[in-house]
C-alpha cells in the first residue's frame, strides 16, 4: 500500500504519478478509505467495497487527521480523473470510491472543509515509519523516495499524455 505525496496540491500530485502508479493507487486509496470507515462507523461495516487493512498500518493511522483525510480524498479524486484522462475510461474502483465517499460524508463532514497544519507519516515501504512530517517535508521525502522507486520498477516508466515531472531531473 502506497500513497505518494508528490506535491502540496493533491491534483498536481496525481499528475506526477506514472501510468503504473495511477492504475494501482486508485484501488489502494479506496481500500485505505474503507479502512477508515470500518474503524470509525462500525454500524455500516457490511456496506464496504473492500475489506479493511490493519488499523495500525501507518497509512491507516495517518487518516486519523481530518486534514490528511481531506488531502487523501482530493488526491484520490484527482487520480481517478488522471486515469480517465490518460486511458479514456473510468477505473474499475471508481464506483466503489464514490459509494464510500458518500458514506463517509455522512459521518465525517470535516473531510471536505478547511485545512490546518497537516502532519503526514512518511512510510517508505520496508524502510521504517517517520510520523509528524509537515506537508512540505512530506513532499520532499516522497519525491526522493519516488525517484528510488522509479529505478526499481519492472514495468516501463511512462506518463501517457503528460510530461515527466521536472523535479525528477533536478536531483
Amino acid at each position: 500500500m502506497q500513497m505518494f505525496v508528490l506535491d502540496e496540491n493533491p491534483s498536481q500530485s496525481a499528475r506526477f504519478l506514472t501510468d503504473a502508479h495511477v492504475r494501482v493507487i486508485c484501488r489502494e486509496v479506496t481500500m485505505l478509505l474503507s479502512t477508515w470507515y470500518w474503524y470509525n462507523v462500525p454500524e455500516s461495516r457490511l456496506d464496504l467495497p473492500y475489506q479493511p487493512m490493519n488499523q495500525n498500518q501507518p497509512l491507516a493511522l495517518q487518516l486519523t487527521s481530518y486534514t490528511v483525510r481531506r488531502w487523501a480524498v482530493q488526491n484520490a479524486r484527482a487520480i481517478f480523473d488522471e486515469f480517465e484522462f490518460r486511458f479514456g475510461k473510468k477505473h474499475a474502483s471508481e464506483a466503489k470510491y464514490v459509494q464510500l465517499l458518500k458514506a463517509i460524508d455522512k459521518y465525517d463532514p470535516k473531510v471536505r472543509i478547511g485545512t490546518t497544519r497537516m502532519e503526514f507519516t512518511f512510510v517508505p515501504k520496508g524502510r521504517g515509519v517517520y510520523p509528524g512530517k509537515s506537508l512540505e517535508e512530506a513532499v520532499l521525502l516522497y519525491r526522493s523516495y519516488f525517484r528510488l522507486k522509479l529505478q526499481e520498477m519492472r514495468v516501463p516508466v511512462v506518463w501517457t499524455k503528460r510530461s515527466q515531472p521536472s523535479w525528477l531531473h533536478r536531483f
